[in-house]
């Protein structure tokens, strides 16, 4: 794959089709300064080259068909907002969760919607973020996190949980 203009514009990654790991140009030349963001969709991406990842605070994976390396989410310190929006999320291990929720920076927003999660994700679950579980086969929310469903900072919509009874108070049902 060779450079090309487009590559980064206004500080963002542009779609690439069909990567299974980080666009060589960027293991060769590192992510330019200016990068702070990277949408990738369907693609089946499954490493991060730590060194070149860090510099990012957005990153946005769509429909992606594979799992990322959890080790390499917990070098990243400085995300604000990740999604993982109808990706592979659901057929994560408890070890693969176990990782990912060591991630040392709370997020503004963490989008974990449609992915068919059956493992829940509320260690990640915070009063200054948002954690977007929307659309996933989720029946049961802790009794704890319930200041965080009724401000928005957990988000349930389409989920079982908000199927099975009236839940007037949660923001998002």
């Amino acid at each position: 794959m060779g450079c090309h203009a487009s590559l980064v514009r206004d500080g963002v990654l542009d779609p690439y089709t069909d990567m299974d790991d980080d666009p060589g140009v960027l293991r060769i030349t590192g992510f330019p300064p200016s990068l702070r963001a990277v949408y990738l969709e369907s693609n089946p991406i499954n490493t991060l080259q730590d060194a070149e990842w860090t510099c990012l605070v957005q990153l946005f994976v769509v429909n992606s068909t594979e799992s990322v390396d959890m080790e390499a989410f917990v070098a990243l310190t400085d995300f604000i907002d990740l999604s993982f929006r109808s990706g592979p999320l659901g057929r994560w291990s408890a070890a693969q969760w176990t990782t990912f929720q060591r991630m040392p920076n709370p997020f503004r927003l963490l989008d974990l919607a449609t992915n068919g999660l059956t493992i829940d994700p509320w260690l990640l679950a915070h009063s200054q973020g948002v954690l977007d579980v929307s659309s996933n086969p989720i029946a049961v929310v802790p009794e704890a996190l319930t200041p965080l469903l009724t401000t928005g900072h957990v988000v349930v919509s389409n989920t079982t949980y908000c199927n099975m009874t009236n839940h007037s108070s949660v923001l998002s049902c």
